[in-house]
This record gives C-alpha cells, structure tokens and sequence, in this order.
C-alpha cells in the first residue's frame, strides 16, 4: 500500500520501508502545458503531455525509461524510430532523445528533485550519474 501525506506544498510517499519519498513539482514553469520532442531522424514529432495535463508526468516517464536499464531505452528508441529503422536511425534518434531530455535539464523542466524521485534507492546507496549530472536545480 502507498501511503501519502501533505503539508503544505510538500508532498509525500510512503517507501514501504517505514520512510517516505518526496514527490516532485509536477508543473512545469511558465506554465507550459505541453512540450514537443523532435526527431527528424524517424520523421517524427512527438507531443508530451498531449492532453494538456500531464507534461510533467509524461516527461518523467520518459527521462527514467531512457536513463534506467539498457533494455528499457532499447525499447523506447525502438518505439519512437520504428520497429524497421536502420541502425543509423536507432543511433540518431537515440541522440535526439537525449538532446531533448538534456535541454529539459538545462531549462530547469527536469530538476534534481525529479531526478531523485526517479532513482530513489536506500540510504548508503551511491548517487546515478545522472543526478549528478542535473546539479542543484531543484
């Protein structure tokens, strides 16, 4: 069971090891609804948060499928460069992917307080890279 306690704008969920995580901000700043992911290489335009709703939510999907385990980005290139794309284009639209995820950073969209709700691990454990990576923002 996922417990979740509130105070104030703080968000909280239960780790089910007796300690909580804090949920991320899921609003993006400015206001932005929706946010588009360009991939010419696969001839593609891909709208995140299509619904007007879930931009956020939607773009965390994405940053922990790309960044988590080598099988998952596989499937997830594969998914957006097409099931018959020439290596060549998996290759691109991988780059694409990542240029789009690392200006999400660089934009202040993805924060280090999303990055750390994604890789969640227990105390002790050492710090992914890719937190790392997003600095302080947060």
């Amino acid at each position: 069971m996922i417990a979740i306690a509130r105070a104030e704008d703080v968000r909280l969920v239960s780790d089910g090891r007796g300690g909580w995580i804090s949920v991320p901000d899921l609003k993006i700043p400015g206001g932005v609804r929706t946010l588009t992911m360009d991939l010419p290489s696969a001839n593609r335009k891909v709208e995140i948060g299509a619904d007007g709703r879930h931009a956020k939510t939607e773009l965390i999907h994405l940053a922990m499928h790309y960044y988590g385990n080598s099988s998952n980005r596989k499937r997830l290139v594969e998914g957006y460069a097409g099931r018959d794309a020439s290596e060549q284009t998996m290759q691109q639209v991988d780059v694409e992917i990542r240029r789009f995820l690392e200006q999400q950073v660089q934009q202040g969209i993805l924060t280090r307080k999303d990055f750390e709700f994604m890789h969640h691990r227990p105390e002790g454990d050492e710090e992914p890279a890719r937190l790392r990576d997003a600095g302080g923002q947060g």
